[in-house]
């Protein structure tokens, strides 16, 4: 049995770092959007790999057999979709 070991952001652990990316993007005076939009790309990771796999599905992004061993690969392309379409209005 092959078994990946993944870390998970919980939600608590992701807004505790995300304001502490946004204080020193502050403070060095960095655009705090920017940071925001990079720190968003880590949202999906706390989801389970079976809603991973059911949103990809549900956005219609074809998923690699990787992916479907390793469904943890999909947080980054499931969150720039959902970031785009409320950027464009289409969610």
């Amino acid at each position: 049995m092959n078994s990946h070991k993944v870390s998970v952001v919980t939600p608590s652990a992701f807004r505790e770092s995300a304001e502490s990316a946004r204080e020193l993007a502050a403070y060095y005076g960095v655009d705090v959007g920017l940071v925001d939009e990079a720190a968003a790309h880590d949202i999906a990771r706390a989801m389970s790999g079976s809603k991973l796999l059911n949103e990809a599905r549900r956005i219609g992004k074809q998923i690699s057999d990787l992916e479907e061993r390793i469904p943890i690969l999909l947080h980054g392309p499931i969150r720039e979709t959902n970031l785009l379409g409320r950027q464009t209005g289409s969610y």
